[in-house]
């Protein structure tokens, strides 16, 4: 499995990284999505961090391809929505057709 990229401000490299995952697997993504995701403390271990999927609070925001086959893979942990979106887009417009920005429109 493929490390996610972390991305300070910039989305170039994240999607410089989207664009090699791709390229190396071509025909293997239909389409791209944005979550909003929480990040905190593990219960049976404080020394670790879990992260969920949630649209409502989250602490940073992921880019994920999906697979043609179903399911999906993070290949983009980024600050803000509208740099999670700038990236998708880029990504969507260029190889992989639909964006799917699951974030409610409410809530930005």
């Amino acid at each position: 499995m493929a490390a996610r990229f972390r991305a300070s401000r910039s989305p170039l490299p994240a999607i410089r990284y989207i664009r090699r995952l791709i390229r190396d697997t071509p025909g293997q993504f239909d389409a791209v999505e944005i979550h909003g995701v929480r990040q905190f403390a593990d219960a049976s271990d404080p020394t670790q961090t879990c992260c969920e999927v949630d649209n409502d609070n989250p602490s940073f925001f992921s880019v994920y391809l999906h697979f043609v086959t179903g399911g999906v893979t993070c290949c983009a942990d980024l600050p803000t929505h509208p740099i999670a979106l700038h990236c998708a887009s880029v990504v969507a417009r260029r190889h992989c057709g639909p964006l799917y920005d699951c974030y409610p429109a409410q809530a930005r």
